[in-house]
């Protein structure tokens, strides 16, 4: 009743300079049927011009 495994997602894209690690993102792929709340754990944003940044999200579980 208490375990969960909790869903693991890398994304490549252009960089968001705005994204923060701990900052809650919202996530609705129809192409991949995924959707849902995602906590930013951890961001790699390169110096060079014309490169994607990556992101490790975590999905957030919620409590009640």
């Amino acid at each position: 009743l208490h375990t969960n495994y909790q869903k693991t997602l890398s994304v490549s894209a252009i960089p968001a300079f705005y994204l923060e690690p701990n900052s809650r993102t919202s996530i609705n792929d129809s192409s991949t049927n995924l959707q849902g709340d995602f906590m930013a754990q951890s961001i790699s944003i390169p110096l060079g011009a014309g490169n994607s940044m990556s992101v490790t999200l975590n999905q957030c579980l919620e409590r009640f």
